[in-house]
C-alpha cells in the first residue's frame, strides 16, 4: 500500500526510518540515535486496496510513533477534515513521551502535507 505514496517512504540502512522522497530528508527516530524518548509516524489517507474509497493509515518507526500519530489525529482531527475533505495525503508526525509510563505527551506534524493526486 506504501508503495502508492511518491512522497514518502519507510527504508532500513542500521535502522528503520522514513525518508522524505521530495526533499530528502531522514527522520530517524531519537530511541535509535540517542535513546530518548521521541519517535517518528506516518499518517496518510491511502487508496484502498479494492478500489472502493481510501482508509487512514497510521505506521511509526517504532510502536510508539504509531501512538503519537493517534495523539495527532485526536487533537487535530477536525482541523484535518477541513483542510483535506476526502483528497488523499501523507504526513510525518513526531512525538514525545513519558519513557516510565510510555504515554505520548506531545505531537505534531514536522512536513507539509503532500496531497497526493487522484
Amino acid at each position: 500500500m506504501l508503495e502508492g505514496d511518491d512522497y514518502l517512504r519507510f527504508e532500513k540502512d542500521k535502522a528503520r526510518h522514513l525518508v522524505d522522497l521530495k526533499t530528502g530528508e531522514r527522520f530517524r527516530s531519537p530511541m535509535d540515535e540517542d535513546g530518548s524518548a521521541g519517535d517518528f509516524g506516518y499518517l496518510a489517507r491511502l487508496p484502498r486496496l479494492d478500489g472502493r474509497g481510501t482508509f487512514l493509515y497510521a505506521a511509526g518507526i517504532h510502536a510508539i510513533g504509531a501512538n503519537g500519530v493517534v495523539h495527532f489525529l485526536e487533537k487535530n482531527l477536525p482541523e484535518l477534515c477541513r483542510e483535506m475533505r476526502t483528497r488523499r495525503f501523507s504526513t510525518v508526525i513526531s512525538c514525545h513521551y513519558d519513557p516510565k509510563t510510555l504515554e505520548v505527551l506531545d505531537s505534531k506534524r514536522v512536513i507539509p502535507l503532500y496531497r497526493h493526486e487522484g
